[in-house]
């Protein structure tokens, strides 16, 4: 006499990080995750990740693992209680490296993980200097892309929040600057450069919240500068607000307005590359003073000491 499996049917769900993508096959049918089946114990099937699903311009989500460290297709036998077969997926974004003749970058474009600190680096040939990356005539990063780095260095980071563009742009060194960087000169010869005064500044003036070329400074510091150089100015959007001792007053803040400097006007954004000009001047960091919107009042039970020789009825 033949016998019948009586074994209930048990529950198996399959999964994906992310998910609501058709990321994976079961059986050779995708479906959309997560999906769940109701499978006899011991029955056979097979489950499989694709390689690689595209998220945006230029955005892409990649197989990782099933929990069992299994590549992306797996054979299984349906167990004997319910349970979860999870495919993850990691998200990616390119990063595009590119630089004019002169030097090489480093790393190579490519895909890199989100949110993953990437160093960047401009080495430039022999004969040429570093001038800036991403093309401006401006001596600075400036970076496209969320998490892309502004600056001056060669040598930097990027932060994979999105997709990023970066260039690097070199220049030939000339007889001018080879003197300049020389540590050997003639001893009857003298460069003269053009400098000005130009005195950084914030209003309400703080210490340590300004930088200049990544330094932070106490404002206002006044400079030498060579005109038609340029530097970075940085003020940040938020700045606490102080006590007369010096503690932070957490129910106020300063929020940044602008730069303002007479020979470019007004910048909004917190991040001012400067061009030094043929004459001195002051520029200056605007804030406004405003309630923080993070700020909590809590009020504890008030003691109240009635004065000597008062008699309450």
């Amino acid at each position: 006499m033949s016998t019948t499996s009586t074994n209930p049917n048990v529950t198996i769900t399959v999964d994906a990080f992310p998910q609501g993508a058709e990321l994976v096959t079961v059986d050779g049918n995708p479906v959309v995750t997560p999906t769940v089946f109701s499978w006899q114990p011991g029955s056979k099937h097979t489950l499989s990740a694709i390689s690689s699903l595209n998220c945006g311009t230029p955005c892409q989500f990649v197989f990782q693992s099933w929990p069992d460290g299994s590549g992306q297709t797996q054979n299984i036998t349906t167990p004997n209680s319910p349970t979860i077969y999870l495919a993850v997926y990691q998200q990616q974004y390119l990063l595009t490296i590119k630089s004019n003749p002169g030097g090489t970058t480093t790393p190579p474009s490519g895909w890199q993980n989100a949110n993953a600190l990437i160093p960047i680096l401009a080495t430039p040939n022999s004969g040429f200097t570093f001038v800036s990356w991403n093309g401006s005539t401006f001596v600075s990063w400036t970076g496209s892309g969320s998490g892309a780095f502004n600056g001056t260095s060669a040598s930097a980071s990027v932060i994979m929040k999105g997709p990023i563009n970066e260039t690097a742009t070199f220049a030939p060194m000339t007889t001018k600057t080879a003197t300049a960087t020389s540590s050997h000169t003639a001893s009857n010869t003298t460069i003269k450069s053009n400098t000005e005064e130009i005195t950084i500044t914030s209003d309400p003036t703080s210490e340590g919240i300004i930088s200049v070329d990544a330094n932070p400074i106490t404002t206002p510091q006044t400079f030498t500068w060579t005109n038609g150089t340029t530097h970075v100015l940085f003020a940040p959007p938020t700045a606490p607000c102080l006590n007369s001792d010096g503690s932070v007053n957490y129910s106020c803040r300063f929020v940044f307005q602008n730069w303002f400097a007479p020979s470019n006007g007004s910048v909004n954004s917190n991040s001012f590359i400067y061009t030094v000009p043929t004459f001195s001047e002051t520029v200056i960091a605007n804030y406004q003073q405003q309630p923080n919107p993070n700020f909590a009042l809590n009020v504890a039970p008030s003691t109240v000491s009635l004065p000597q020789n008062v008699f309450v009825g």
